[in-house]
């Protein structure tokens, strides 16, 4: 249950930061936070790569 509660976090948080990443492309990124968005979804993929993996 709680690896599945976890895997569950990690899809719903990569989503989240897909939306975020679109909304910066449209309006400008003059903080870098996309740099910062794409390497908290590198880290995401690892941690659900490691929950599949178990």
């Amino acid at each position: 249950m709680k690896h599945q509660s976890m895997q569950d976090f990690t899809q719903r948080h990569t989503q989240v930061s897909r939306v975020a990443i679109d909304g910066l492309l449209e309006s400008g990124d003059p903080d870098d936070v996309i740099s910062m968005l794409h390497r908290q979804q590198s880290w995401l993929a690892m941690m659900q790569d490691r929950l599949t993996r178990g």
